[in-house]
């Protein structure tokens, strides 16, 4: 079956992270079947609390799923620039 962008864009996080859908489902506790309607489109409008989950798992941002951007690592570095900030605030 034909992968949705959403689906293409799980698959290469999967790749990046070396994990197997399989092993993304049991981590997010939703069935294989379930993800794999998600990555063919065949569920059009997957709840957002999957797609979160999909996202912190993989370490990618919701808008990189979304197809919002193209940079897969994008929460990493908002993650890294909220942490910065705090540790200077908390210095001043």
């Amino acid at each position: 079956m034909e992968r949705s962008e959403l689906g293409k864009r799980i698959a290469a996080a999967c790749a990046f992270r070396g994990i197997s859908m399989g092993t993304l489902a049991d981590r997010i506790d939703v069935t294989r079947n379930t993800l794999s309607r998600i990555v063919t489109g065949d569920t059009a409008d997957p709840a957002s609390s999957i797609i979160v989950k999909i996202a912190k798992e993989l370490r990618v941002s919701t808008d990189y799923l979304h197809g919002l951007t193209d940079d897969m690592h994008s929460q990493q570095r908002q993650s890294n620039s909220r942490q910065y900030g705090e540790r200077e605030m908390a210095e001043t």
